[in-house]
């Protein structure tokens, strides 16, 4: 009789608890999140907070409310990440892709808030990229976030 190859990869076999469930003791490999909003801009944040601070707190908790409302289930990353942001705008408006990048602070405060990550310093993002890409349609336009744990 032939026994049957484990299905746990190399790199985890040493996390096993239980070999015959193959039950593995390791976070996810990664985490990916689509937020279908486009979310302001560094010009826009800097706007809110020359007019007020109320103006300014109101606007970051609607664009992290955006951020949450996309969390379905409970996620949790515990090890360090790496962070990929897609940013994906529909190809007829004009943006400044640098522009887009200061939402990326809303981003993860959601994400910390949530419980996601449980902090966004730098040992909790070990490296952060930022991909830019123009979409053909207005539906397809969001950030695309994902996040890879780090053994």
């Amino acid at each position: 009789m032939s026994r049957r190859p484990n299905k746990v990869p190399k790199h985890l076999r040493d996390r096993v608890i239980n070999r015959r469930k193959g039950e593995v003791d390791a976070p996810p490999l990664f985490f990916r999140l689509f937020v279908p909003h486009q979310l302001v801009g560094t010009n826009e944040i800097l706007s809110a907070m020359n007019k007020s601070r109320h103006v300014y707190n109101g606007l970051k908790k609607q664009q992290e409310g955006l951020v949450s409302n996309s969390l379905i289930g409970k996620h949790r990353v515990k090890t360090p990440v790496n962070a990929t942001l897609t940013w994906k705008v529909y190809w007829k408006d004009r943006h400044d892709p640098i522009n887009l990048y200061g939402a990326q602070k809303f981003i993860f405060d959601a994400l910390v808030s949530r419980g996601v990550l449980p902090d966004d310093d730098k040992r909790g993002v070990l490296n952060l990229n930022h991909v830019y890409e123009e979409v053909r349609e207005k539906k397809e336009a969001g950030v695309d976030i994902l996040l890879e744990t780090i053994f």
